[in-house]
């Protein structure tokens, strides 16, 4: 439970898709699924070669800073070899922050949705109470997978511009 100790990244199956712990091993993987320009269009940024990405995992595996903190990221697969995107939670307390990737190829036929639904509802069960998710502006995909969880827009900014969805797991939708 999250109030009993730190929350680890277990395997979880949905209909169509497996959820795996991230590990090291998965960089050479997931950077032929992060090589696409086009998934940075509303975040920034650009794809990360295989080296800049087993340092970025290597972060994500050890564990986060500042204190207080649990990074959990999931490789979203539709079979055991094949990688199509991630999910990650930062949580703190009794709630977590999501986000979510998935290739371009594989969008627009529910699949963020479904990984990132079943990763709300794990984090749930752990007892976590709220989650949030940060949208940028005109980002209609990620609008489409945040109420599909069941988020919904607070009216809240972030510093960068993003508007911030929110899900209270402890209220019935």
């Amino acid at each position: 439970m999250a109030e009993q100790g730190r929350l680890v990244a277990v395997e979880l199956v949905a209909a169509r898709l497996t959820l795996t712990p991230l590990e090291l091993a998965d960089a050479a993987d997931m950077v032929g699924v992060l090589n696409d320009p086009a998934l940075y269009a509303y975040t920034g940024g650009s794809p990360p070669g295989l080296e800049e990405l087993r340092r970025r995992y290597r972060r994500q595996v050890d564990g986060p800073w500042p204190q207080g903190q649990t990074w959990l990221n999931w490789v979203v697969r539709l079979s055991p070899h094949e990688p199509i995107g991630y999910v990650q939670a930062t949580v703190t307390a009794q709630e977590a922050d999501l986000a979510w990737v998935v290739t371009t190829d594989h969008q627009r036929q529910g699949y963020a949705t479904e990984a990132t639904r079943e990763v709300a509802g794990w984090l749930g069960r752990q007892g976590i109470r709220r989650l949030t998710a940060h949208v940028a502006p005109g980002h209609a995909g990620s609008e489409r997978v945040a109420t599909g969880v069941g988020m919904r827009p607070s009216g809240d900014v972030d510093d960068a511009g993003e508007q911030i969805w929110h899900l209270d797991t402890s209220r019935p939708r």
